[in-house]
């Protein structure tokens, strides 16, 4: 983008505010709070990026990030509490885990190899992964459909038939797979919101365990997976 185009073709950025604490034992990082507040990207009007922006319904990226962290370094559980990702006029992703036989050097700085290590150590009991619709998803369509000449309406309810489709296929044809498909098309039709919990079988999964599958049905037999929308 040249200077001299309309609007210029520089890249803005903005931030109201930050608030961060931790509280250590030693070295280790025990519980972490952290705010970061009207986070904004504007980009130059007439780039690529600006140009998708606004067909999207956006003059710039502008959101904010909160959430909490805590660990016990005696049973080695990582906590991650209501993570959240708030988009003004998009919505909010909120996550939440709980992780297992974390080594302390994950927290902090490392080798990156003896950290990768450590990672495939680790296991998982369960995440939560929460979207709360706040016109993202309105905004999707309606860009899809400009670029495929088509009504949002008519992509929205033919996005829900390929789902309720395609997801049962892409997952094996698992048993499982029949809920999921149908609150996917839920969420599709009306998307207010939708909530993803996955929740280890049993005892915790180990990361390298999850890394190694290659079959959706050795997922579903190790995992429970639970999909809820519009509630």
């Amino acid at each position: 983008v040249k200077a001299n185009a309309p609007g210029g073709n520089r890249i803005r950025l903005s931030l109201a505010g930050v608030n961060a604490t931790t509280q250590y034992e030693g070295h280790t990082p025990v519980r972490s709070v952290a705010e970061i507040n009207g986070l904004a990207i504007e980009l130059p009007p007439t780039s690529d990026g600006g140009r998708t922006l606004a067909d999207l319904g956006y003059k710039k990226l502008d959101f904010s990030i909160a959430g909490e962290m805590r660990y016990d370094p005696v049973k080695r559980d990582l906590t991650i509490a209501n993570y959240t990702i708030s988009g003004v006029n998009a919505g909010r992703l909120i996550l939440s885990g709980t992780f297992g036989n974390i080594d302390p050097s994950l927290l902090g700085g490392g080798v990156p190899q003896e950290k990768l290590a450590a990672l495939m150590l680790a296991n998982i009991a369960q995440l939560d992964i929460r979207f709360i619709n706040e016109g993202a998803v309105e905004n999707g369509f309606a860009f899809a459909a400009a670029q495929q000449g088509k009504s949002a309406a008519g992509l929205r309810s033919e996005a829900s038939m390929l789902v309720g489709q395609m997801l049962p296929l892409l997952l094996g044809g698992d048993p499982a797979a029949l809920p999921l498909a149908r609150a996917a098309q839920d969420f599709l039709r009306e998307s207010k919101n939708f909530t993803l919990s996955l929740k280890a079988r049993g005892a915790p999964v180990p990361v390298s365990r999850l890394s190694a599958i290659g079959d959706p049905a050795t997922f579903f037999a190790l995992v429970d997976v639970q999909l809820k929308s519009n509630q």
